[in-house]
């Protein structure tokens, strides 16, 4: 009696099974291939991010070892190449590396221009940009979140007093000393 209950019980499973199949079967098929095809798709975009990082990556090795041998038109081409993404992780050490070579080779007007391009930049290195192509009689805006700003500060003080603003001067002076983050050099 209990074995005809057991296959009594079966049949309901097994019925309750194929209709829940029936209903959402498709659905589950569906979505199993999505997630192959999503995963398939992720690998193959990280595996094509990741090659062209390294690509980038041999450019900028390329043009580092370029500069250093003092062959500077094949490295200014180099980080030509790479400055042409501002969007790459690159780009603002590239611009300030291609502005180096420009001066090492004696080309000073193509130099201010990539200095100047990246000072119109919202980053760090673009404050250094800004020094090498500020006027010599003027300051430069510095954030105090960045981390040559105690250097720019203290250059706005030297223009200043060279101008004969010693209380602009002063004050910028006094609140450097006054910062515990100022580096001791400059303190």
């Amino acid at each position: 009696m209990s074995e005809l209950f057991r296959e009594i019980e079966e049949d309901i499973k097994r019925e309750r099974f194929e209709k829940l199949w029936r209903k959402f079967g498709r659905l589950a098929i569906y979505a199993s291939i999505g997630v192959v095809v999503a995963t398939a798709g992720f690998v193959t975009w990280e595996n094509y991010t990741q090659s062209a990082a390294e690509k980038k990556t041999s450019v900028l090795l390329q043009a580092v070892e370029g500069l250093d041998k003092k062959e500077y038109k094949d490295a200014i081409s180099a980080f030509s190449k790479l400055a042409d993404d501002d969007s790459s992780s690159y780009y603002q050490i590239v611009m300030l590396q291609k502005a180096q070579a420009q001066e090492q080779s004696g080309d000073a007007s193509g130099a201010k221009q990539t200095y100047a391009i990246l000072a119109k930049n919202k980053s760090e290195l673009a404050e250094l940009a800004k020094f090498k192509t500020s006027d010599k009689n003027s300051t430069i805006e510095a954030v105090k979140t960045s981390p040559f700003y105690h250097s720019l500060a203290e250059y706005n003080a030297w223009q200043l007093l060279a101008v004969g603003k010693k209380p602009e001067a002063a004050e910028i002076f006094v609140s450097l000393t006054q910062d515990e983050k100022t580096p001791l050099s400059l303190a």
